[in-house]
């Protein structure tokens, strides 16, 4: 595992926040998700994390998920279990409480409409 202030400030192999898809947690872990299909592992928690992310236009849609909306692709606002499609094809649930947040967000970004 890699400490993850050195991945997120110009690390040494070059990776920058723009090739994250999305974070994902796994208990006392976040798991990255690159846009190359590579998986990193980091020890600490996603809420620890979502502060130097969110600054940066990412988003986050579910206690789980922190999403990078440049990789947004669509949303589908069903009643039951609204998601968003990722451009790798991932689906991310969407939290009840965050629909709003994030329809604002995406109409902001010019990305949907209303």
């Amino acid at each position: 595992m890699e400490n993850l202030n050195q991945f997120i400030t110009n690390s040494p192999k070059g990776i920058s926040p723009e090739e994250i898809i999305f974070l994902s947690a796994d208990a006392n872990y976040t798991n990255i998700h690159f846009a190359n299909g590579r998986k990193s592992t980091y020890a600490r928690t996603l809420k620890s994390v979502e502060g130097q992310f969110t600054e940066i236009g990412f988003f986050r849609t579910h206690k789980s998920y922190l999403v990078n909306l440049q990789f947004f692709k669509e949303v589908h606002w069903n009643k039951a279990n609204p998601f968003m499609v990722l451009s790798n094809d991932f689906r991310v649930s969407i939290a009840r409480r965050k629909r709003t947040e994030l329809r604002r967000v995406l109409n902001t970004m010019s990305i949907i409409e209303n």
